[in-house]
């Protein structure tokens, strides 16, 4: 079992997938897809588009973009940002739903 030598390492402190089965701890593996996280969603790609818009030279002036960028955002625009990711995530638990209906009555 390739969690094993891990686990005698770190004990309960891995995040993998399949790991809290195995050694009755640790933390599962979380999702990564980027229709899951409104910060995927929106937030990292407005941030990159806005701080490279200015083609920042030296890692400083890079962070100072950052701090700029993220300074301008407006809180509209975040709720904005966080109820589509909402919306989007009823629409999949709906889709599910139907889908999981269908399997038992079908």
């Amino acid at each position: 079992e390739v969690f094993e030598p891990i686990h005698k390492v770190y004990g309960n402190r891995v995040i993998g997938l399949g790991y809290p089965k195995f050694a009755q701890g640790g933390l599962e593996w979380p999702s990564y897809s980027p229709d899951l996280n409104p910060c995927d969603l929106f937030l990292w790609g407005y941030i990159k588009d806005h701080c490279y818009a200015g083609n920042p030279e030296t890692v400083s002036d890079l962070i100072v973009a950052i701090k700029k960028v993220v300074s301008n955002i407006k809180d509209d625009m975040l709720v904005k940002s966080f109820t589509k990711f909402l919306v989007k995530e009823l629409i999949l638990y709906k889709l599910q739903m139907v889908h999981t209906l269908k399997n038992i009555y079908h």
